[in-house]
C-alpha cells in the first residue's frame, strides 16, 4: 500500500510499549541540542563540515556518521538533509536502539490491516513516510540483528514489503546512518555486518568531539545561555567571566554538547538572582556534570576581582582579603588587564558577554 502523507515518529511508535517512554523521553532531550547551529570556528569542525560537502554532491548514496555520543550527529545528518533534499522535505529520525525485535518490521515498514492481532487498520511505516527525503538510523551500531538483515535489502533495491503485503513498495529516500563506535571495529569483531558496512563505507564524516572544539565553545556557551535562560526565569542572559570560559574550554566534556548543556543550565540555576556567571558558580553545577572537581583551588580570578573592587582598587587590601602576596595579586591583576600602565589599579574587569545580536 503506498503511504498516506508523513507519518510523525511518536505517533507510529503508540503501540510500542515501554519503548515509547525512551524515545519520548530522548526526543525531548534532542530539541534543543538539535536547533544548536553548526558552530565551526576551530579547524577540526570545519574539515568535518567540508567533508559533509563532499558527501552532499553525492544525492542518494548513503553516508555514516562516526563520533562520540552528544556530539552532534544529528546536526550534521540534518544539515546533509538540507544540503541534498531541503528543509521542506521530510527528515525522519529513528532511534535503532528503541525499536524491539519484534515490532521493529511493522515500526519501519509498515502492515496491512490484518498483519496481526493489533492490525485494526494499514499503517504507512517511518521509512515510507520519508519518501523524498531523509531517513536517519541513529545508534544503528545497537539494531537487532534482524532490522540490520532487512535494511541492507532496502538500502540496496530502494524497496520493502510491509509486514503481510504481498506487493513491494519503491521508495525515494537518503539514507544516512550514526553510531557512536566505529563500525569497522565492530565488524572485525563478529559483531555487525560487513555487507551493511560496505554500503556506507565509502563516505565516512567523523564528528569531532567537544573537548577538540576549542575554539568553538565561547560561541556555543553563548547560544545555550540565551536560549536556556527563559527555562530559569531570566530576562536576559548573564555576562560570564574570562576564568570560567577558560575553564570550560580546558573541560574534558565525556558527553560532548549534551554535558555542556547540562552543565550550563546547572550553573544558571545555581546563581539565580547574579548577573555574571564566575569560577565559583562551578561548585555543585559543572562538578556535577563532569563528575569530578574542576574547581579552581586557592582564589579563584573573580574572587580576587571582586576583592580588588571591595577595596577600592587597593592592591595591598585585596591581596590580604585573599590571603596571597601582594606581588602575586599584582600580576594576576595585571594579567586579567585591569591594571593600567604603570602598574597602578583602575576600576573596571573585562569580562566576555554573551549577549550577541546574531545566532552563532
Amino acid at each position: 500500500m503506498p503511504p498516506r502523507g508523513r507519518t510523525p515518529l511518536l505517533p507510529t511508535l503508540a503501540h510500542a510499549g515501554p519503548h515509547r517512554r525512551e524515545v519520548e523521553s530522548h526526543l525531548a532531550g534532542q530539541q534543543l541540542l538539535d536547533a544548536l547551529p553548526l558552530v565551526a570556528r576551530s579547524a577540526v569542525m570545519q574539515h568535518a563540515l567540508a567533508d559533509l560537502e563532499r558527501c552532499a554532491r553525492v544525492s542518494q548514496w548513503p553516508v555514516l556518521l562516526e563520533g562520540e555520543t552528544g556530539a552532534g550527529k544529528t546536526l550534521f545528518a540534518r544539515r546533509l538533509h538540507s544540503m541534498r533534499r531541503g528543509d521542506e522535505r521530510p527528515f525522519k529520525h529513528i532511534i535503532l536502539a528503541n525499536l524491539s525485535a519484534s515490532l521493529a518490521s511493522a515500526e519501519l515498514f509498515g502492515h496491512v490491516q490484518g498483519a496481526y492481532t493489533d492490525a485494526r487498520t494499514s499503517r504507512a511505516g517511518l521509512i515510507a513516510s520519508a519518501a523524498g527525503g531523509t531517513v536517519f538510523l541513529d545508534e544503528i551500531d545497537k539494531a537487532p540483528a534482524e532490522v540490520l538483515a532487512r535494511l541492507l535489502h532496502v538500502i540496496d533495491c530502494r524497496e520493502f514489503t510491509p509486514v503481510g503485503a504481498d506487493r513491494t513498495v519503491r521508495i525515494d529516500v537518503d539514507f544516512v546512518a550514526a553510531s557512536n563506535r566505529p563500525l569497522r571495529s565492530l565488524v572485525e569483531a563478529g559483531i555487525f555486518p560487513a555487507d551493511l558496512l560496505a554500503r556506507f563505507g565509502h563516505f565516512v564524516v567523523v564528528v569531532p568531539p567537544l573537548r577538540e572544539r576549542r575554539a568553538d565553545i565561547e560561541e556555543l556557551v553563548a547560544w545555550y545561555l540565551r536560549r536556556l535562560g527563559p527555562r530559569v526565569q531570566r530576562n536576559a542572559p548573564p555576562t560570564i567571566s574570562r576564568e570560567l570560559l577558560a575553564l570550560l574550554r580546558e573541560a574534558p566534556w565525556p558527553n560532548n554538547l549534551r554535558e555542556l548543556e547540562s552543565a550550563l543550565a546547572l550553573m544558571l540555576a545555581e546563581a539565580a538572582g547574579s548577573d555574571e556567571l564566575t569560577a565559583r558558580h562551578i561548585t555543585g553545577a559543572l562538578t556535577m556534570a563532569l563528575g569530578r572537581d574542576c574547581a579552581p583551588h586557592g582564589p579563584t580570578d573573580d574572587d580576587l576581582l571582586e576583592a580588588w573592587r571591595r577595596c577600592g582598587g587597593k592592591i595591598p587590601a585585596a591581596a590580604a582579603a585573599t590571603r596571597i602576596s601582594r606581588t602575586t595579586a599584582w600580576r594576576r591583576l595585571h594579567r586579567l588587564g585591569v591594571l593600567p600602565p604603570r602598574g597602578v589599579p583602575g576600576d573596571s574587569t573585562s569580562r566576555i558577554t554573551t549577549e550577541r545580536s546574531s545566532e552563532p
